[in-house]
């Protein structure tokens, strides 16, 4: 999922997260076995609803083998933390992993305050990722 910060809306219980996006932004995408969900912008308490719901996407569609491309990520929050470890609780069903690309110096912070960054393997780009 590819989004511009600030773009991003309240989750809108009437319709799917994918109505709520404007137009013409990514999805999650899946290389073969693999799903890469490529996040933009803000992810906190107020969009990592979004987070999660791809995540579920991920895993009905590549079996549990998620890269999360951080790259383009201007800030995050303790809740989006949450959900990192419930992805990596849910990932290793069927031999499934997830891993993080592209991780910016803010974002790696908070990942370093509440020890993810010990748990959740870092790559710098997504084909990295892909390929360990």
């Amino acid at each position: 999922m590819r989004v511009p910060a600030g773009a991003l809306l309240p989750p809108d219980r009437k319709r799917g997260w994918r109505e709520c996006l404007p137009p013409g932004h990514l999805l999650p995408h899946c290389r073969r076995r693999d799903c890469v969900i490529e996040l933009a912008g803000e992810i906190d308490f107020n969009t990592v609803c979004r987070l999660r719901e791809a995540f579920a996407d991920c895993n009905a569609a590549s079996g549990h083998r998620t890269v999360v491309d951080f790259s383009g990520v201007t800030f995050m929050d303790s809740s989006s933390a949450n959900v990192l470890v419930g992805m990596k609780r849910a990932a290793p069903v069927g031999g499934g992993w997830i891993r993080l690309a592209g991780v910016p110096a803010d974002v790696h912070e908070v990942l370093h305050i509440v020890g993810l960054d010990d748990v959740l393997p870092l790559y710098p780009t997504i084909n990295v990722a892909l390929s360990a």
